[in-house]
Parts: C-alpha cells; sequence; structure tokens
C-alpha cells in the first residue's frame, strides 16, 4: 500500500454491494448525527460500495484501504460495517446496473474485476440474471470477510446500534433510485421462481438471507 502518512483516516467506512441502499444509508446516518457521506469521506466515515474491492489488510486493528482511480487518496479505518439490502428488491435493480451500456459501465467492469480475482468467478460468462445473482452472492461475502461485525446494517430495517451504542435510526429515506438513475423501472421478483434457474448454492444463500437476516439473525462469517 501507498504512504499511510497520506491517508484519511475515518472512524467508520460502510460497504456492501451497490443497487443497495448506499445512498440512502449515509442519508440515514447523517440524519442520526454522524458526517458520513456517500463514495466521498465524511469527518466520521464513508458509505461506499466501490471500497469493497479495494481492501487491502488490517493491520495492528486499523484497515486499509487503497483504491487504484488516478489521484486517489488511501483511506484507513477504525471500524468497517457492511450493510445489505433484501436480495428480491436487490436483484432487479442490480440487473439494470449491470446491463447498462451492455455491461461497458464502470460498476460491471469493477466488480467484474474483483469477483474473478477472488473467487475465479466471470460475470462476463453469465446471463442477465445469473450476472446479477453471483454479483449480489460473492460481492456480499467480500462484504462480510472484511467487515468488524457479524450483523450487517439492513438498509430496510437499520439498526445502528451496530455503529455506535444508542445511536438511534429512522426509516432510510429514498435516494438515487433505479428509475431516477437509469429511467427505467426495476421488474418484480419473486425468489422462489429462481431455484430452478440459478446454482442451488445461491438459490440457498438467497433464500437464507431473505428469510433469516432480515429478522435479525447474524449471517456466518463465509
Amino acid at each position: 500500500m501507498s504512504d499511510l502518512n497520506e491517508a484519511i483516516h475515518l472512524s467508520y467506512v460502510f460497504i456492501g454491494h451497490p443497487r443497495c441502499g448506499s445512498a440512502a444509508l449515509a442519508a440515514g446516518l447523517r440524519n442520526a448525527g454522524l458526517d458520513i457521506h456517500h463514495e466521498r469521506p465524511g469527518n466520521d466515515g464513508i458509505v461506499s460500495w466501490w471500497l469493497t474491492g479495494f481492501y487491502r489488510q488490517k493491520t495492528n486493528g486499523i484497515h486499509e484501504f487503497s483504491p487504484s482511480r488516478k489521484g486517489a487518496v488511501p483511506i484507513i479505518a477504525d471500524k468497517v460495517l457492511s450493510y445489505i439490502r433484501k436480495p428480491s428488491d436487490a436483484l432487479p435493480s442490480i440487473m439494470v446496473e449491470n446491463e447498462f451500456q451492455d455491461r461497458d459501465n464502470n460498476s460491471f467492469r469493477h466488480r467484474h474485476r474483483i469477483i474473478r480475482k477472488h473467487f475465479d468467478v466471470d460475470l462476463a460468462e453469465l446471463d442477465e440474471l445469473n450476472a446479477a445473482v453471483a454479483s449480489y452472492v460473492f460481492w456480499n461475502r467480500l462484504a462480510d470477510r472484511i467487515a468488524d461485525a457479524d450483523l450487517p446494517i439492513k438498509v430496510e430495517k437499520p439498526d445502528f446500534g451496530l455503529v455506535q451504542p444508542g445511536l438511534h435510526a429512522d426509516n432510510l429515506p429514498v435516494r438515487n433510485t433505479t428509475e431516477k438513475k437509469y429511467g427505467v423501472k426495476k421488474k418484480t421478483l419473486d425468489l422462489k421462481s429462481l431455484q430452478s434457474k440459478i446454482p442451488s448454492e445461491h438459490f440457498e444463500y438467497l433464500s437464507s438471507m431473505e428469510e433469516q437476516y432480515l429478522d435479525s439473525e447474524a449471517r456466518p462469517k463465509p
């Protein structure tokens, strides 16, 4: 990693998958009194799905992120938490983002490269549905590996006590919807209908999130 003397030191970094409420989470954290922004550092921290792919290591209790973009400054953080969105809501939005410009977009390229590096899975070889599912599964697993807490922050019903004891969370505001960003309405999705269309291990992972994680049960570390 580059010289840590140049790094931005933050109390919190929140990581997860794109189209899963990162902008809303940042707004909710600001409403709760923390100076945390979406994809740019505030005084207290940052919510950034991008940083999931730029994680380097944890040294002496400090997390290190090193974005590869030109001119990007390294980030170090005291605490990393993950966030998650209900898969039946997230997957239709992810499909829209993946297929934007025939997959020739920064979001898909970044996830394609990182997932292939860590899991040896090539999103580009998968159809629309399976690319979205694989991205959701593997990116969230990567975030789980990095995060300090066993529980993610659920954007549908956030518990900010995971951030600071006693920190209150209202329902998160609606931000940066798929329709607003891409000009199309996302499709509705019945998770049960995917069972015969995706690998069984992915279906089990999604079902477990849908049924258990949103009922305040901890995800096992992968």
